[in-house]
């Protein structure tokens, strides 16, 4: 599997500071920005990144193997889950699928879902109880930069974005929301954050829902485009 955005996941342990980039509408002239994580460019990004795979590997049970570095191995009484990483690439294997991943496999194909990713998020957010919906947005919704009060905690929202993005690699159904979303990071409201619970809420009730891999079929690639003239009510 590939990880995206790796060199953006490490933590710097150095001050380095960096001008705001062009269009960041809380920059204020003279003030230049400290960064948290690493970004693409800076000399120690890869290393940062490899530290931070390495700790995040340990804390889940596996073992750095003393022979290769970029080998991991995590055994139990009756499995054990191998995991070999090339800069961004990962390749896992083991013979428990239970420990790979949610696989449903038959002689038609194999079924890719993210159900404890879902339930993970919703137990953090309080929603396994929540009433479920049918769409990943309410109808007719626009979420415009100034809809109402402020949000309390943007990062929150902003962390919430980020995994219905990651979710999107299984659930392409949910990938347009994510896309409505994340427009809003800079200017969050209270109802930036009841849409995205809509979103939660929505896959609550389609948690069984994946990603169907047919055998034997030959690969074809299907696309599929939409249009829209002036629908971004800040923009246009």
């Amino acid at each position: 599997m590939d990880v995206n955005n790796v060199f953006l996941r490490g933590h710097l342990e150095e001050d380095v500071y960096m001008t705001p980039p062009e269009g960041y509408s809380d920059a204020v002239s003279g003030l230049v920005c400290k960064l948290n994580h690493s970004l693409y460019g800076l000399k120690q990004a890869s290393r940062q990144w490899n530290m931070e795979l390495t700790s995040q590997l340990q804390r889940s049970g596996f073992v750095q193997a003393p022979s290769d570095h970029f080998l991991f191995l995590k055994r139990t009484d009756n499995t054990l889950t191998a995991l070999l990483v090339y800069v961004d690439n990962i390749v896992l294997t083991g013979d428990s699928v239970q420990e790979l991943d949610v696989l449903a496999r038959s002689s038609h194909g194999i079924l890719v879902t993210q159900q404890k990713y879902i339930t993970d998020i919703l137990t953090d957010a309080h929603l396994l109880d929540a009433k479920v919906v049918t769409t990943p947005l309410p109808p007719g919704l626009h979420l415009t930069s100034d809809s109402g009060a402020l949000l309390y905690d943007p990062g929150r929202y902003r962390w919430l974005v980020g995994r219905f993005f990651y979710l999107g690699f299984t659930r392409p159904d949910i990938s347009f929301a994510a896309q409505q979303h994340s427009q809003f990071l800079q200017h969050l409201h209270e109802s930036h954050w009841q849409a995205a619970m809509h979103v939660l809420r929505y896959l609550k009730g389609t948690r069984v829902l994946g990603l169907f891999l047919p055998s034997g079929n030959p690969l074809q690639l299907s696309v599929f485009s939409d249009a829209s003239w002036a629908s971004c009510l800040d923009s246009r």
